[in-house]
């Protein structure tokens, strides 16, 4: 039984011919397919990149979020997340550092 036919058994005019002067016009139903949510700019970032934790004290957590958003007022970093912070002091401990660069793209 469809929803048309449930509906006029509820309003008791299942089986009732309708004459064109009655002015009660039905229609069949189209299935409309359902569109697929979008992806937000963050879940779409986060979903073509793997996420980690890092496990940092309570204390270090703080200095790298205040500091995250320092850097991030003084146009040092681009973005204003803590990944964005460690990701400019990694690249700058790199630039120091030439063996450490060397020995991350030998593991890669």
């Amino acid at each position: 039984m469809g929803q048309i036919d449930s509906f006029k058994r509820v309003l008791g005019v299942a089986g009732q011919t309708t004459s064109g002067k009655a002015g009660i016009e039905v229609k069949e139903e189209i299935e409309v397919p359902a569109k697929k949510p979008k992806d937000s700019p963050i879940q779409k970032e986060k979903s073509e990149r793997k996420m980690s934790s890092l496990c940092v004290s309570e204390q270090t957590r703080e200095e790298v979020r205040l500091l995250s958003h320092w850097a991030f007022k003084r146009g040092i970093i681009t973005g204003k997340t803590s990944e964005d912070l460690l990701r400019k002091i990694l690249d700058d401990f790199k630039k120091k550092h030439p063996e450490a660069n060397n020995l991350i793209n030998g593991m890669r």
